[in-house]
């Protein structure tokens, strides 16, 4: 029996289970995505789910590890992967800087995201620890 045969230039994506380093601070442990970028719904899944099994409360993402679409509003990339964390009443920390041209709906985003408790923009990981440390 032969293999069959794919056309020229075929391509399948494998998807490659996320790591994370857990910190726990009192009783919030939070999974830091060690690699790789979110570039649409089926990684924020995947990254929710493995997180989730590790029982975490929170997922720390540096802003390169989020493609740049997420930062753009219109593509609906954002919408998506927040929608994701909810659902699963799994928190959310962005740490890191923003992109230099940020529209005035993403500065509203931000500002109104960080006025809660599942989704947060910070400076950089020791602000984001420190906000879940006050929490």
């Amino acid at each position: 029996m032969t293999a069959p045969t794919r056309p020229r230039g075929y391509s399948r994506r494998v998807a490659l289970e996320p790591e994370f380093t857990l910190t726990q601070l009192g009783d919030l442990t939070v999974a830091e995505l060690l690699a790789g970028v979110v570039q649409d719904e089926r990684d924020a899944t995947d990254l929710v789910g493995n997180a989730s099994f590790l029982e975490a409360d929170y997922v720390l993402l540096r802003t390169d590890q989020l493609a740049p679409e997420f930062f753009d509003l219109s593509s609906g990339l954002a919408g998506a992967v927040t929608q994701k964390f909810a659902n699963y009443r799994l928190g959310l920390i962005v740490a890191g800087p923003l992109p230099r041209v940020a529209s005035a709906s993403l500065e509203a985003f931000i500002i109104e995201s960080n006025r809660g408790s599942l989704l947060a923009f910070v400076p950089d990981r020791d602000a984001a620890l420190l906000r879940l440390e006050n929490r």
